[in-house]
């Protein structure tokens, strides 16, 4: 990767966990047979085109390297403008977060400053990473470290009211959004003061495969959400203000997936997700027993970590930015003056 594209951050400085949403607009008088670009981010990324998620990255690396991935992405450019949409998610890489497993998944290995770089293959420099990219730090997304496992993806925590939806899209308005600030040269990594330079090198394995599927059944519900059932047929699941409800959901298999929400509506209604394995007891020690895995009769529970949504108001989707391991989910609705679908 050249001197051409820059690791670009949203300022200089060393941070704590967070996620910065990074935004270009691209027109294009006609569309290549081939436009390959390489992507990195310190220390995640999720790449977005017109809209449609393409890819997420990079690969795992380790303490003196980092891995790019080459992406051909003109099967989903289009004549006239584009937007090129990225989620980079930073976790701290501090040595005294290390110590506590807060600077996120011990798998993934990370710098004190966040960066993302992308470097335009097709021959110009259209879609190089430079202070031309707009960003937006995300202050209303926490991630927060699971309690089940210190390796797996941390968990969310995503407030909507100061979320700005509709980001991905053409007709955006991103005139408050910052230029981002170029924090490295292209070649090189995000050095600490600790560690020599680093370099980035090509992905070595194929990308994880994605496939849409569905929930399979109800598990149970609370008594006020009687239309659970059709919930899973595509009809809309309305919760009224000042609300308490909740109902479990089987997608048939232990599995690593994203859900996407899509919700109207619901302005301070907080959503909590469970992600579960399956259902079990809690003894005398407080320690979570496992049973049949789908057997919820008898008092037994989920066990697993939790996404928290605070709603915005409006059209809004959500969706974690790390895959999630589970066979159930469980969704706990509170509402207060507004209701939500």
């Amino acid at each position: 990767m050249g001197l051409e594209a820059h690791w670009i951050w949203k300022n200089n400085k060393a941070s704590a966990n967070e996620l910065v949403l990074f935004r270009k607009e691209a027109e294009l008088s006609c569309i290549p047979a081939s436009y390959k670009v390489h992507i990195s981010a310190d220390s995640r990324y999720k790449l977005y085109i017109n809209g449609r998620h393409i890819c997420c990255g990079p690969g795992k690396g380790g303490i003196f390297y980092k891995y790019y991935d080459e992406i051909d992405i003109a099967p989903f450019l289009e004549t006239g403008k584009n937007i090129i949409g990225v989620e980079a998610a930073h976790y701290s890489g501090d040595t005294h977060d290390w110590i506590n497993y807060d600077a996120g998944p011990t798998s993934v290995i990370s710098t004190c400053r966040g960066g993302l770089l992308i470097r335009d293959m097709s021959g110009g420099d259209l879609l190089n990473t430079d202070s031309a990219w707009k960003c937006f730090a995300c202050e209303g997304y926490k991630f927060i470290k699971p309690f089940l496992t210190i390796s797996a993806d941390f968990n969310d925590e995503i407030d909507g009211r100061t979320f700005p939806f509709g980001w991905k899209t053409a007709g955006f308005d991103a005139s408050g959004w910052k230029p981002a600030e170029i924090v490295q040269s292209g070649d090189s990594m995000l050095g600490q003061s600790f560690l020599p330079p680093r370099y980035v090198r090509k992905r070595e394995i194929p990308h994880a495969y994605l496939k849409k599927i569905a929930f399979q059944r109800v598990m149970r519900s609370s008594e006020n959400l009687s239309c659970a059932s059709g919930f899973l047929n595509g009809a809309p699941l309305e919760i009224p203000k000042n609300t308490r409800a909740w109902m479990e959901l089987d997608i048939g298999e232990y599995l690593n997936a994203e859900i996407i929400f899509h919700i109207n509506g619901g302005l301070g209604c907080k959503i909590d997700l469970v992600y579960g394995e399956c259902y079990g007891i809690y003894d005398d020690n407080s320690q979570f027993i496992k049973g049949v895995r789908d057997d919820c009769a008898d008092g037994r529970r989920l066990n697993g970590d939790i996404q928290t949504i605070f709603c915005g108001s409006g059209i809004q989707e959500y969706q974690p930015f790390g895959y999630k391991t589970f066979r159930f989910l469980r969704m706990e609705f509170n509402t207060g003056e507004n209701g939500l679908t």
